[in-house]
């Protein structure tokens, strides 16, 4: 059976990114047990020099096993755009149920959250 990749992305309100997401899709990663998925972090550099940092995927304990790869460093040129992807992978054994994931951006001493993502583990 071929499951499907669901991805949401998340802007962050700030000078250096907004609020959008992906596809025009709900923030949150929906999946069943096996399934993969993705978070992704948009970055819009609105300055005038390079911008870099790093991100950090924030989620309670009991969904770190779906969450390998939960920190990720960043580097956005003047004017552009960039998504950092965080992958999701459910274990073939998770029980359905539902928690949040966020996103701690740091850059050049400063730190922001991103909007909650809703990460459900269907039957």
């Amino acid at each position: 059976m071929t499951r499907r990749r669901r991805t949401v992305t998340i802007e962050l309100p700030a000078e250096f990114v907004r609020l959008c997401e992906r596809d025009q899709v709900k923030p949150e990663v929906v999946l069943r047990a096996g399934g993969r998925g993705s978070i992704g972090v948009a970055l819009t550099n609105q300055t005038r020099d390079e911008i870099r940092g790093e991100l950090q995927l924030v989620s309670p304990w009991g969904t770190w096993e779906s969450l390998p790869g939960v920190v990720r460093g960043f580097r956005v040129e003047a004017g552009a755009y960039e998504v950092v992807d965080f992958p999701v992978t459910v274990p073939t054994d998770a029980d359905p149920g539902h928690a949040w994931a966020i996103a701690k951006v740091m850059w050049f001493g400063r730190c922001q959250y991103t909007p909650t993502v809703r990460f459900v583990i269907n039957d």
